[in-house]
């Protein structure tokens, strides 16, 4: 039902991956997310499930409606269930949260995208990115990143980082107007481009990998699953494979 991270442990995270879920096809089986065309009952039963397993109840859960922006928010006690059991509660326009109160759960959804959950243990704050393309060359993962450092006073060197299961580079394929944007915009990710008169191709979850270490997170505080959602339909959805398809949540909590 769950992949799970292991930061500390009272730091229940992890990713839900595809199977044992009440959805029936094309979202079979555990889709998360009410912003796809399946039965919203059987997606409250999803969540209710996962929420079960990770010991945090669903209206603890909070859910961004995500936008591929780079908007992130800090979220407190307040905003507890918003988004949990109707998508018109959820925190509008935002791919980031992070709090650094304990017992709230952050997710965010993704199928192909990259999910970043980090964790600061000196101050206790936790955060998740949803991080697509889009997002990603809008540096939402580095702007968080920033704005902890500069106004919650975080030192870079104790930020862990976990990025979760994404379409690997090999298979995330990108048309002439996305490089060009890159060669023109985003110049220090070329490293993170394979230009291709046939087909050119671009890692995202290595440039937001890029991101972390340029705000002097350590490598070494960074684990990446390393697992493409396009290669391993047996565990996970993916947009680019199967458009229409169900929705992962990566989520990260403080248990107390």
């Amino acid at each position: 039902m769950i992949h799970t991270y292991n930061f500390d442990s009272h730091i229940i995270a992890g990713t839900t991956l595809r199977h044992q879920g009440h959805s029936n096809a094309p979202y079979d089986s555990l889709n998360m997310a009410f912003y796809v065309p399946d039965k919203k009952e059987n997606v409250i039963k999803n969540r209710e499930d996962v929420a079960k397993v990770t010991g945090f109840p669903l209206n603890t859960w909070i859910f961004p409606k995500m936008t591929h922006s780079d908007h992130f928010i800090k979220v407190t006690a307040l905003d507890q269930g918003k988004g949990a059991y109707e998508e018109t509660t959820s925190i509008m326009d935002m791919d980031a949260l992070y709090t650094q109160e304990p017992n709230i759960m952050l997710a965010v959804f993704h199928a192909d995208c990259t999910p970043v959950l980090l964790y600061d243990p000196k101050t206790q704050t936790i955060g998740a990115i949803h991080a697509g393309w889009a997002g990603t060359l809008k540096e939402i993962t580095k702007k968080m990143i920033k704005h902890w450092i500069e106004v919650e006073n975080i030192n870079p060197k104790d930020i862990q980082v976990v990025i979760g299961p994404s379409i690997s580079m090999k298979n995330f394929e990108v048309g002439y107007d996305l490089v060009h944007q890159i060669i023109t915009h985003h110049k220090q990710y070329l490293p993170f481009i394979n230009i291709n008169d046939m087909r050119s191709s671009m890692n995202v979850s290595g440039i937001n990998i890029q991101q972390c270490l340029d705000m002097g997170i350590p490598k070494s505080n960074i684990k990446h699953l390393n697992e493409c959602t396009y290669e391993h339909q047996d565990k996970y959805f993916s947009y680019r494979k199967e458009p229409i398809s169900g929705r992962h949540a990566s989520f990260i909590g403080i248990k107390k």
